[in-house]
């Protein structure tokens, strides 16, 4: 499907797509400073059932798509949902520390959260992704009537000779 080749192309090549996504959309991206969290030496993490308890009860609602763990100590935990909202929580208190919501976009980054929904099929449930299916048959499908076709006029043009 076209939709699973351009995503896939600008995910693969972002640091030429995604520039030009913003281009096009006439905007540029959304703030995305990094949160900077001051670890006590004795802290542990907060257990990610309470993380994710804190983060569905700042956004009601909150249909967790991803998860992204802290890459250093001092890094955030970050929870996105699949309608575009993510809530970054301090890992060792679960103090929230930020709440984006899609309002809060812009129009680039917006686009570029879809990418997921569409390379994967999801945009509009099981019924896309019954789609998705039928449409990566297509090829085969046609390679298979082709080489038939092809077949059955090769051994015709054979019994004339």
């Amino acid at each position: 499907m076209s939709f699973a080749a351009f995503t896939g192309f600008c995910w693969a090549f972002e640091q030429w797509t995604y520039p030009a996504i913003y281009a096009f959309t006439f905007s540029s991206p959304s703030s995305s400073e990094n949160i900077i969290v001051k670890p006590q030496p004795s802290q542990a993490f907060t257990p990610l059932s309470v993380l994710l308890k804190q983060a569905q009860q700042t956004v009601p609602g909150l249909q967790v798509s991803i998860v992204w763990y802290p890459e250093a100590k001092s890094s955030a935990f970050t929870i996105e949902s699949k309608m575009g909202e993510s809530v970054s929580l301090d890992p060792y208190t679960a103090q929230v520390l930020k709440v984006v919501t899609p309002k809060l976009k812009s129009l680039g980054d917006r686009v570029i959260d879809s990418f997921g929904n569409l390379h994967f099929g999801t945009f509009w449930g099981l019924t896309s992704q019954i789609l998705y299916v039928f449409v990566g048959l297509a090829l085969l499908i046609l390679f298979l009537t082709g080489f038939m076709m092809w077949r059955y006029r090769y051994k015709e043009k054979n019994r004339q000779q």
